[in-house]
């Protein structure tokens, strides 16, 4: 008997390498901009000629209408809510704190909306074979966390060499962090990262409850998932509780 390992094509794995660069934007020292703002402008390019249609029909769907009016009230209301309260006599700082958060919100939407559209409608991908992505995504970034805790060297390689870290003025540097914080590529180690990790550790649960038989190995991942959340920030797991206690309270409900 031959045994076939199944191979993601080459699409698959486009769209699991634009998942991990928008998910966790990674900064990259040769990209001074940040690479979601060279993806958002092929994404708005993409949606605009390639998938004119299907966009269309996608953004005429109640619940997105919606969703997109609140995308466009959190703009403005970021703008002014960073402007007015984020270290008020540090204007450089501010300027650019409030330029990134807004440019965050502006570039959720055709991004978010193109990952979607490809890996529904190009790739065929069913929602639970799309959820298994964001799972394949975390689990990479769990293994990047743990190699660079057991690899000093490499980490501080990564950080500095290719995310381009300043070890005198970045905050992942300060020395009651530096030990035991600050493992894994992404913008955010210290807060954001940790909370994807714990929806990742929700969506492992969620993809063994709908197909247990198909999905079971996922467990096995469990493990190098929460290790990267407390690795970085325990905060992770907040988000790992609100999910257990909803599923307890609907199984209770149903």
């Amino acid at each position: 008997m031959n045994l076939k390992i199944p191979i993601p094509s080459s699409r698959k794995l486009f769209l699991i390498l634009l998942i991990f660069i928008y998910i966790y934007a990674p900064p990259l020292s040769f990209v001074p901009l940040g690479i979601n703002k060279l993806i958002a402008p092929l994404a708005v390019v993409a949606l605009l000629f390639q998938y004119k249609s299907k966009v269309q029909k996608v953004l005429l769907q109640k619940d997105l209408f919606i969703a997109i009016c609140l995308l466009a009230f959190s703009v403005p209301y970021a703008l002014s809510i960073d402007i007015s309260t984020i270290y008020a006599g540090d204007l450089a700082f501010t300027r650019r704190h409030t330029f990134s958060q807004s440019m965050i919100l502006v570039e959720l939407l055709p991004i978010s909306l193109f990952i979607c559209i490809y890996g529904i409608r190009r790739l065929k991908l069913t929602l639970a074979e799309f959820i298994s992505s964001l799972v394949v995504v975390g689990a990479i970034q769990s293994f990047l966390a743990i190699i660079m805790f057991g690899m000093p060297g490499l980490r501080m390689f990564i950080l500095t060499t290719i995310q381009g870290y300043d070890p005198a003025q970045d905050k992942i540097f300060r020395p009651d962090l530096y030990t035991f914080r600050s493992f894994g590529v992404s913008q955010d180690m210290l807060f954001s990262l940790s909370i994807v990790q714990g929806i990742i550790v929700a969506c492992v649960i969620s993809l063994c409850l709908y197909n247990f038989k198909k999905y079971k190995y996922y467990l096995l991942l469990l493990p190098p998932l929460l290790i990267s959340i407390l690795l970085n920030a325990r905060i992770g797991l907040a988000g790992i509780i609100v999910f257990i206690t909803v599923m307890f309270v609907l199984s209770l409900l149903r």
